[in-house]
């Protein structure tokens, strides 16, 4: 038998997991599963984990080493542990919330902070937007880009895919696992090269400085997106340097949990 590590194992179904345990003790293998049960619970029905957790004997990690600044890891450990109202003033007195009078001022509030940053840093893979639903992230998506088209921070020839248009210089989020492309669900990359005849993107993921071809059948196939806002469920694993995180009334404090811990510097 071998050995198997299972990140964010809380989000599994009970089902599916109970399937996946059964597999490796029939090979004789060894299972090892890790997760934050505080974060983004499970879709269907679940909780095995944190019944296995309870039951056997289990290894805990207590130390926060992502966070730059130890207020942000106190306010998150609040945050974590249901002391909500204390962790929202204290990123208030912080100056971290800002409070839109409607849904469109929230995103242009978000999408305007959201720039400043990448346009000083000139790193677009250091900021990134979070939003609850999917709605809300195709129209920050949409309006980021238009604000790096109008500054002519894309280049070269376009690539229209759908309701996207690609350029060299967009950020794009992958949305299919396929070995053979070597691309992940989840993975972040940057447009590095539009071939417009053959219809495919050249990308450099985040993870990895080596580029990857993007064929037209899986963009045809709808498995990219633009990359510059994300749902908290896809941004879970995801780290990066700030982020820009537009909460609504259908927010929980699981999501926001996940969502106001992604970043390394400031999370807003």
């Amino acid at each position: 038998g071998g050995v198997n590590v299972g990140e964010e194992a809380g989000i599994d179904w009970t089902r599916q997991l109970a399937k996946v345990v059964d597999l490796f003790e029939q090979a004789s293998g060894k299972l090892i599963l890790v997760v934050d049960d505080r974060q983004l619970p499970e879709i269907d029905a679940g909780g095995l984990f944190r019944a296995l957790a309870t039951r056997l004997p289990s290894v805990e990690l207590t130390d926060n080493v992502r966070q730059r600044d130890e207020w942000e890891r106190s306010a998150l450990a609040q945050l974590r542990n249901g002391e909500v109202g204390e962790a929202i003033e204290t990123y208030r007195q912080r100056g971290r919330v800002s409070v839109g009078q409607n849904r469109h001022d929230t995103m242009e509030r978000a999408v305007a902070d959201w720039y400043r940053h990448v346009a000083t840093t000139g790193d677009l893979t250091s900021g990134l937007l979070i939003a609850h639903s999917n709605d809300t992230v195709a129209d920050l998506n949409q309006h980021a880009r238009s604000l790096l088209q109008a500054t002519n921070r894309l280049n070269g020839p376009t690539l229209e895919e759908g309701e996207r248009v690609y350029q060299a210089g967009d950020r794009i989020l992958c949305r299919r696992n396929h070995s053979r492309l070597g691309v992940l669900n989840g993975d972040l990359a940057t447009i590095t090269r539009v071939d417009h005849d053959n219809k495919s993107l050249t990308v450099r993921l985040d993870r990895d400085p080596e580029t990857r071809e993007l064929p037209g059948w899986y963009l045809g196939q709808g498995n990219a997106d633009y990359g510059y806002a994300m749902t908290g469920h896809k941004a879970q694993g995801v780290t990066t340097d700030r982020t820009f995180v537009v909460l609504d009334g259908a927010t929980d404090r699981e999501w926001a949990y996940v969502a106001m811990s992604r970043g390394r510097q400031d999370n807003t």
